[in-house]
């Protein structure tokens, strides 16, 4: 125990190993030794192989410090962004070639108004002179929608 609030475990793991043309790890004979740390008090966990560190998923001495303290909820910081389901993200709105029955209206929409853009985004992209029209335009368009929604907006509070 490092303090009173602090306990150090010494974890004994085997090594495993990608040989070049192989396409899955095989494990060795070989041995090697990881100090996981487990404070009680903010329920943080840290390991010393910094497997979270670099690749942002918990490594099983974390994990199995966690079961050791009968811990079955993980802190939040230890669940990165790019792992949970419930942020919106950019490439939801990305078209797939699936039926989703849990596609949203705006999703719907949004897929309506690409293919309404794409073919003419497409054909301004092979021009370069072109650019600065499709730019003008988009400020227009962005200048308008505004308000479009500042006027829906006064009509939903009225």
């Amino acid at each position: 125990m490092l303090d009173e609030s602090v306990e150090e475990y010494e974890l004994e793991d085997r090594v495993w190993i990608k040989p070049k043309h192989a396409r899955k790890e095989i494990v060795t004979k070989h041995k090697t030794k990881f100090v996981a740390t487990y404070n009680y008090v903010t329920k943080e966990a840290s390991c010393d192989c910094k497997h979270f560190e670099c690749h942002g998923i918990m490594c099983r001495h974390m994990i199995l410090v966690y079961d050791l303290n009968n811990q079955t909820e993980i802190p939040g910081k230890y669940i990165l962004r790019r792992w949970r389901k419930d942020v919106e993200r950019k490439h939801t709105k990305v078209r797939v070639m699936y039926h989703d029955p849990l596609k949203t209206e705006v999703v719907c929409r949004y897929d309506k108004l690409m293919v309404l853009f794409e073919p003419l985004l497409s054909r301004a992209a092979t021009y370069k002179e072109s650019m600065d029209v499709v730019v003008e335009i988009s400020h227009l368009l962005a200048m308008r929608l505004d308000e479009k929604i500042a006027m829906l907006d006064r009509q939903r509070q009225n």
